[in-house]
C-alpha cells in the first residue's frame, strides 16, 4: 500500500519530494501548528490522534499531485467543525473565517470553508453520482478534500474499530460509492487510492 504521511515530519519529508518551495513548506508546518493548538488531545472513534488524521488527509492529497492551497486546506479541513479557537463560538465564524484568511489566503479558506458546509453520508455521495451537472474548481477541490479525509479514516483499517453508525460502503461486487465519484469528476489518482484502501478492509 502506498506511504501516506501520518506525522508532521513525515508530511514535511514528502512535500519536499514534492519540490515545494520554502514559502509552501512554512505554511505547511504554519498549519500543522495551527493544528496542534485547535485539536489539543482530541482523537478520532478509532483512538487514532486527530492531528495524525489531519496529517494523513493532507498527505493523501500530496500524493495525488494536489496543489499546495489543496493540500494545506486538507490539514485544516476540520478547524470550522471540530478545532476548539477557545472564543466560546462553534462552527463557521466571520471572525474565524478573517483569521484563516489572514494567515493561509482567500483559496484555503474557502476550500476549508466550503468543506465545513457539505454534508456528508451516503446519500449525498448517490445524488452527487446523479447529477449531470460538472463541479466547479472549487466544487472539486472540496470533493476532493472529503474523499481524502474518508481515505486517511479507512488507513489501517481504521474504520473497523471505528463507533461511528454513518459509513460509506459499497455493495457486494460494486465498485465504491467515493471511487465512482472520483472517477466521475475526473480525480482518478483518488479512486485508485479509494480502491487500495477499501480493499484492505
Amino acid at each position: 500500500m502506498i506511504s501516506i504521511a501520518q506525522t508532521n515530519l513525515q508530511l514535511y519529508r514528502q512535500l519536499i519530494a514534492c519540490r515545494w518551495s520554502d514559502r509552501e513548506l512554512k505554511a505547511a508546518r504554519a498549519a500543522y501548528e495551527l493544528a496542534m493548538e485547535l485539536f489539543p488531545c482530541r482523537f478520532r472513534s478509532s483512538g487514532k490522534p486527530f492531528v495524525s488524521h489531519l496529517v494523513g488527509t493532507a498527505s493523501v492529497l500530496a500524493v495525488c499531485d494536489f496543489p499546495p492551497d489543496v493540500v494545506i486546506a486538507g490539514l485544516l479541513h476540520a478547524v470550522y467543525l471540530q478545532g476548539d479557537f477557545l472564543d466560546g463560538e462553534k462552527g463557521i465564524t466571520e471572525k474565524r473565517r478573517k483569521f484563516i484568511a489572514q494567515k493561509f489566503g482567500k483559496r484555503v479558506e474557502g476550500a476549508i470553508a466550503g468543506y465545513s458546509k457539505l454534508p456528508w453520508d451516503l446519500s449525498v455521495v448517490t445524488k452527487l453520482l446523479g447529477t449531470s451537472t460538472s463541479l466547479g474548481e472549487l466544487e472539486r477541490k472540496i470533493l476532493a478534500i472529503r474523499i481524502a479525509n474518508d481515505i486517511d479514516d479507512h488507513l489501517d483499517c481504521g474504520m473497523v474499530l471505528s463507533n461511528k453508525t454513518e459509513k460509506i460502503e459499497a455493495g457486494n461486487g460494486e465498485p465504491h460509492p467515493l471511487s465512482r465519484l472520483a472517477i466521475r469528476n475526473e480525480l482518478q489518482q483518488l479512486s485508485e487510492l479509494v480502491d487500495e484502501v477499501y480493499a484492505d478492509q
